[in-house]
């Protein structure tokens, strides 16, 4: 490899093998290598790389790597999904650069970045301790609730509405009366 940084080659490729979900170095031919290709080429020429040697990474020619620019510029004016992850990976890219050459940069869009992932995972704390109390009161209320029908929703609200402070157990013992009367067996519920 001539003028080109291994490093910097090899950083590139794994940045846009995960955005294309693709293998630059595969012999296939599928469309997400295929696009992943053209912009590792792409951005790699824009840094005055030669061809010849970022076809040796990509074992392929200096002409294939001339053809996956042509074909770069006509794709990046159609294809604005193509078009984001290009703008996606070189971001990345850049920033990938950067560490390599030892330059920690904190533009104000990774400054923002840094501080939504801080502000995130406080929120994942915060609802994992949301999640875990809800489990427990869901619990608490089956074993409260196992008697509860909800055909019967009705019959417990009016009970509810009419029934005064204090007057419960009268309550109850009334129920239970009327339902004695309209069952044949007694069942006592108090």
């Amino acid at each position: 490899m001539s003028e080109l940084k291994l490093e910097y080659a090899e950083a590139l490729s794994k940045i846009v093998n995960k955005a294309f979900k693709a293998e630059i170095l595969s012999e296939k031919r599928s469309r997400e290598n295929v696009d992943a290709r053209r912009v590792f080429c792409f951005i790699l020429r824009n840094e005055s790389n030669t061809s010849t040697s970022i076809g040796d990474f990509l074992k392929k020619d200096h002409a294939t790597v001339l053809h996956y620019i042509r074909t770069f510029k006509g794709l990046i004016d159609s294809d604005s999904s193509f078009r984001e992850r290009y703008d996606d990976c070189l971001k990345l890219y850049l920033v990938a650069k950067n560490r390599i050459k030892g330059i920690e940069v904190d533009t104000e869009e990774v400054t923002f970045l840094k501080e939504t992932v801080r502000m995130l995972k406080k929120d994942i704390a915060i609802l994992n301790i949301e999640k875990d109390w809800l489990k427990t009161e869901g619990r608490r209320l089956l074993t409260i609730n196992k008697g509860w029908n909800s055909k019967n929703r009705g019959i417990y609200e009016v009970i509810n509405v009419r029934t005064k402070p204090g007057t419960e157990e009268l309550i109850q013992k009334k129920l239970n009366t009327l339902f004695n009367g309209v069952y044949s067996e007694e069942i006592k519920a108090f």
